[in-house]
């Protein structure tokens, strides 16, 4: 069975699948994101900052983008998902982890 989405993950998927094949929509699919180097995913519109940071997406770069992406990455195009209670952020991390 797929792994169910926590609610924290409503706001991510209106701009991302998980589904591991499938098109990117607004932003890239997330499947196998987790330990990623940034603006790597196919499909994606990166900007120039994301593609050329060396971020790879462990849980605390995770944690720091979904908080506020432009602290991270200056001009990033990503909207702030403003993603702050660390147990909406773990609970997203550990469903990202699922799709490898």
């Amino acid at each position: 069975a797929a792994p169910v989405a926590p609610p924290a993950f409503a706001k991510c998927a209106a701009c991302h699948s998980v589904v591991r094949g499938a098109p990117a929509k607004i932003g890239p699919n997330l499947a196998g994101i987790v330990g990623a180097k940034a603006g790597t995913r196919p499909g994606g519109r990166y900007s120039a900052g994301l593609k050329n940071s060396s971020i790879v997406w462990n849980k605390a770069n995770l944690v720091r983008y979904m908080k506020n992406p432009k602290a991270v990455v200056a001009g990033t195009t990503m909207p702030n998902p403003m993603v702050t209670k660390p147990a909406d952020s773990d609970a997203i991390i550990t469903y990202l982890s699922k799709f490898k």
